[in-house]
């Protein structure tokens, strides 16, 4: 175990060397400053150098989500920082998990939102105080209040001369701003920061975290009156060996700072090499984030520790409570005894609701369990007891739609019976190991058909057939709408 003790530590932290990681290739266009994941846990999307956000989907790779303005046809596929302010480029993304719209900080046109389906995002604010945004940077959404604060890192330099920005000691013109969706305007609340960086709020929403990037160092803000501050000067929160990018806090209410090495052209040694480096609350490292001289990462502008949603298990049962199909993804239950018991547990506690037109949930042995009726069958999805309810009803809601198109809306026991191959099929394209891998039905049934075809499955042709051009046409039709 490597140990590693930062100027400002107020403990030793442990050396985190990544042994293994997903790489998400991006073709033709460069890498993200910020990622984000939407209130139903999709994603990630990503900001690239030619402007558009796009979202990467399980199966499908990199699709477009939002673009920042209608010059796409010099934009698409630009990696010339010169054409940037044009093309846009968007710097902190954050979802409001409460609206599901997307705030992006775009370096060249300010503040910016999307809705949840996509599309040409809105420029909220572009000025303050009569002085136009120069380089909108990081932002951070109060879910309470809509409240989104972000910075400007400098009313001189844009973006695309961000290293001349990063050698400067006299600039002083980065600014905090606080933008109100109510009175649709933003204020500054703090000038004077010398380029003003990533922005988070606590978990309680009473701080703010700012990182400084030629300072090294992290601020803290706190915030309770109306324009965000209490009248007082930021705090050092932190103290860096290398310049701050971004900062995430996870879902414990911890902040993982990232370590930009190739900002100021440092070099890595042959003693540790942090690139990113979690703090608690209070200002105290817990984990420092190993880039391996290069050899594993070298430029990081974030570290975004998200606990993935996973699903526990998968139930389609009859009307009395028996097995049509299930699928389990846990441990929880380690024999097909428990296996059974919480099958007949959970239909006893549930089979006398009204749930055969919406969905309803129901918390039961400390899991959040989500259901819903149609003729004799029952469809169940069961998470933690932490886990979003919204992701699981969007789970459940695909598995069941998805079961419609594939039975060609006859879905009752005996259709379901005949075609339990479809259906085991269906499960596997949703979930693999606790881990959603798709909820739109139209997707799931597209793929149960053509794999089932691809294989040769014992089933009838008309019946691949008919499911696939089913799925087609409400794919057609919900594109169209």
């Amino acid at each position: 175990m490597a140990i590693y003790v930062s100027k400002r530590g107020k403990r030793k932290s442990r050396i985190v060397i990544p042994k293994s990681y997903n790489q998400f290739n991006l073709t033709d266009v460069l890498g993200p400053e910020s990622i984000a994941f939407d209130c139903k846990g999709q994603g990630p999307y990503v900001g690239v150098s030619d402007g558009r956000i796009l979202k990467h989907e399980p199966n499908f790779g990199w699709k477009e989500f939002a673009i920042p303005s209608l010059t796409r046809r010099l934009c698409d596929g630009s990696t010339n920082p010169m054409l940037e302010p044009v093309c846009g480029r968007a710097l902190g993304l954050k979802f409001n998990d409460a609206t599901c719209d997307l705030y992006i900080a775009d370096a060249y046109f300010g503040l910016l939102m999307v809705g949840p389906k996509g599309g040409v995002a809105q420029v909220l604010v572009n000025s303050s105080e009569g002085i136009p945004f120069r380089f909108t940077n990081g932002l951070d959404v109060d879910i309470n209040t809509g409240v989104v604060y972000f910075t400007d890192s400098s009313i001189i330099f844009q973006r695309r001369y961000a290293d001349l920005l990063s050698r400067s000691s006299t600039d002083r013109t980065g600014r905090l701003l606080r933008y109100d969706p109510r009175a649709k305007r933003a204020s500054v609340m703090y000038k004077g920061l010398m380029f003003p960086n990533g922005v988070a709020l606590s978990q309680d929403c009473s701080f703010l975290l700012v990182a400084e990037t030629i300072r090294k160092r992290i601020l803290k803000f706190n915030l309770g009156d109306e324009d965000g501050l209490n009248n007082n000067n930021p705090k050092v929160f932190a103290e860096l060996p290398r310049v701050p990018d971004n900062i995430k806090m996870n879902e414990k209410g911890e902040f993982w700072v990232a370590l930009n090495t190739g900002r100021l052209g440092e070099t890595s040694n042959d003693g540790p090499d942090p690139v990113g480096v979690k703090y608690d609350a209070e200002g105290s490292i817990l984990q420092e984030l190993d880039g391996s001289g290069g050899t594993i990462f070298n430029s990081i502008s974030e570290v975004n520790e998200e606990l993935c949603p996973l699903i526990k298990n998968i139930l389609l049962l009859d009307s009395e409570g028996k097995r049509i199909a299930v699928k389990y993804y846990s441990d929880d239950w380690s024999t097909n005894s428990a296996k059974e018991a919480f099958e007949k547990a959970v239909f006893a506690k549930t089979q006398k609701t009204n749930a055969r037109t919406d969905a309803e949930i129901t918390m039961f042995d400390n899991y959040v369990v989500v259901y819903k009726f149609v003729q004799d069958l029952h469809f169940f999805v069961t998470g933690g007891e932490n886990e979003n309810e919204i992701i699981l009803a969007a789970v459940l809601q695909g598995f069941f739609d998805a079961v419609g198109l594939l039975l060609r809306g006859t879905v009752d026991k005996k259709e379901a019976l005949e075609n339990l191959d479809l259906i085991l099929l269906c499960l596997d394209e949703i979930v693999d190991g606790g881990i959603i891998l798709e909820t739109d039905a139209n997707v799931i049934a597209g793929k149960v058909a053509s794999h089932s075809m691809d294989a040769g499955a014992p089933l009838s042709e008309q019946t691949i057939t008919q499911a696939l051009a089913t799925a087609r046409e409400h794919l057609t039709r919900s594109l169209l709408k």
